[in-house]
């Protein structure tokens, strides 16, 4: 099994730092991961438990520069804490680090001027919000615009009973009462180097942040690729509800990442915060080094 992270990740990108910040972990079925491959492949690279769950991290990539500070997710922070039978049946474990991760590089939550989620599932917004002693929750980050797709916020807040096991809106809300929620329609610009591409697939409203910035290029995929060995096309997750259209959105952004040599950034794999992708003539690689 690989080894978990256990601080942050850095890479300079143009004009910003760039870090992949851990909150913890947790696991997932390896099928359900893994779509239609076969244990016999994804088991290669990952070692399942009795209940053939995998370990997965969970990472927030922060961009700073420009006055900006801007968190890309962050996990699953403590949003089941008072759901014992949750936190075993995902065997959460060493989550809600977020806030020490950002100290560990000198940020506090207050520093955070934007914060962006590619969806709103729990193991990807939990950290949006903490909790407070008394059990409410209150934006974790009280500076922060919090931008998020208008289909994504209504999804979340729906209770569409397929999806809503997905999601913890009581842990959402309070960003809306606050004042700090930005919802958006369609592609969108934090300035002129940081961009939000709507891509589908894992949900219909799912997106992707993209950084250019002196001839450099990041791509944070969110769970479009969640983990370096997603880059193969094949594999997609059973998760996705549109995953006809994860296939087609990697094909072109995967290329569009080799051409230019973009970082790519993954939210779930635990060994790998940042890298880059190489085609060999068949299919998809991670290169070796930065």
């Amino acid at each position: 099994m690989t080894a978990g992270p256990s601080s942050p990740a850095h890479v300079r990108v143009g004009e910003y730092d760039c870090y992949s910040l851990p909150d913890g972990f947790f696991r997932l079925d390896g099928g359900a991961m893994f779509g239609v491959a076969p244990k016999a492949l994804w088991g290669r690279f990952y070692e399942a438990d009795a209940d053939n769950r995998i370990r997965l991290a969970c990472r927030a990539l922060l961009v700073a520069g420009k006055g900006i500070a801007l968190l890309v997710e962050g996990g699953a922070g403590d949003v089941f804490d008072d759901n014992e039978k949750l936190m075993r049946s995902y065997a959460i474990e060493s989550t809600n680090r977020l806030d020490s991760a950002l100290g560990a590089i000198g940020y506090a939550p207050g520093d955070v001027t934007h914060a962006v989620f590619s969806h709103l599932h729990w193991d990807h917004a939990g950290t949006a919000c903490r909790r407070e002693r008394d059990g409410r929750f209150v934006p974790r980050f009280p500076k922060a615009r919090y931008i998020v797709q208008r289909g994504e916020w209504d999804a979340a807040l729906s209770k569409d009973p397929l999806t809503a096991p997905s999601y913890v809106p009581e842990a959402l809300v309070p960003v809306r009462e606050s004042g700090q929620l930005e919802c958006i329609d369609g592609d969108g610009r934090i300035n002129d180097d940081i961009r939000l591409v709507v891509t589908g697939g894992h949900t219909e409203n799912h997106m992707a942040l993209m950084l250019e910035s002196g001839g450099e290029r990041l791509v944070f995929w969110g769970d479009i690729i969640p983990t370096s060995h997603h880059i193969h096309l094949p594999l997609i997750m059973a998760y996705d509800r549109f995953p006809v259209d994860t296939y087609r959105v990697k094909e072109r952004l995967l290329a569009d990442a080799c051409r230019e040599n973009a970082v790519s950034a993954f939210p779930h794999d635990c060994a790998v915060g940042f890298g880059r992708i190489s085609f060999d003539g068949k299919r998809y690689r991670l290169a070796e080094g930065l």
